[in-house]
């Protein structure tokens, strides 16, 4: 069995939402109003990127065992934009 050196996963912001990120802490501002979340406690990069469909929010890791860690920031930033 291959083991994953790097998982990562990416989501883009929506129109109409900010997103902040300070040290795996998350803000989300949209039109359903302000989510906050700290992810201190994954063992995560969060980072904020520009890619070709707009910006992005870049969330990768060491190891595939933190693989639902990843979905779960992915989710908080693709939830209030809806």
């Amino acid at each position: 069995m291959v083991q994953t050196i790097c998982a990562e996963k990416t989501v883009t912001i929506p129109e109409g939402v900010t997103v902040d990120i300070k040290a795996r802490y998350v803000t989300v501002k949209g039109k359903r109003g302000t989510l906050e979340r700290s992810f201190k406690h994954l063992f995560v990069d969060i980072k904020k990127v520009k890619g070709k469909d707009g910006e992005m929010v870049k969330v990768s890791s060491a190891a595939s065992k933190t693989e639902a860690d990843q979905w779960q920031i992915c989710n908080t930033v693709a939830q209030a934009g809806h």
